[in-house]
């Protein structure tokens, strides 16, 4: 049975992504998380062992969504030894996690310790969420 190289019409699908330029993603690993949910704010966890004061770490929040991205420095080894088994992560991470509900973004605190960074984020009231209702000023008509 004869199979095309490319289906009739797609011809052109092979140099299609040559004309574009697509932003590449590198990271190393990605930390995992744990997303918990009270009823006044949201906790996200992520396992960053091994971080040290010197590794970079940047932290954006916005109302909807926590990046997390950064590095993790791997410990010089002596020349003579040889690496026999690794598990452990080590390079760039970059972690976007979407929130189940709105915070207040610039209230937001993260603290590291143990291994364990943890951001806390305020949520927004739902009476916030709602928006006001404005009572619109009116020229006055003359009175006749």
């Amino acid at each position: 049975m004869f199979f095309p190289a490319t289906w009739p019409g797609f011809q052109g699908l092979k140099t299609f992504s040559q004309h574009f330029s697509f932003p590449r993603l590198t990271v190393d690993f990605t930390p995992r998380v744990d997303i918990f949910q009270g009823e006044n704010e949201i906790v996200v966890k992520a396992e960053l062992p091994g971080m040290t004061e010197q590794d970079p770490l940047d932290i954006r929040v916005t109302t909807e969504s926590v990046t997390i991205r950064g590095e993790i420095k791997k410990e010089q080894t002596h020349k003579t030894e040889q690496c026999c088994h690794q598990e452990c992560y080590y390079g760039t991470f970059v972690r976007i996690i979407p929130l189940p509900a709105e915070v207040y973004a610039e209230k937001a605190n993260a603290d590291y310790a143990n291994g364990l960074l943890t951001i806390t984020l305020p949520k927004k009231l739902e009476k916030d969420s709602l928006g006001y209702s404005l009572k619109v000023n009116r020229p006055r008509s003359p009175e006749k």
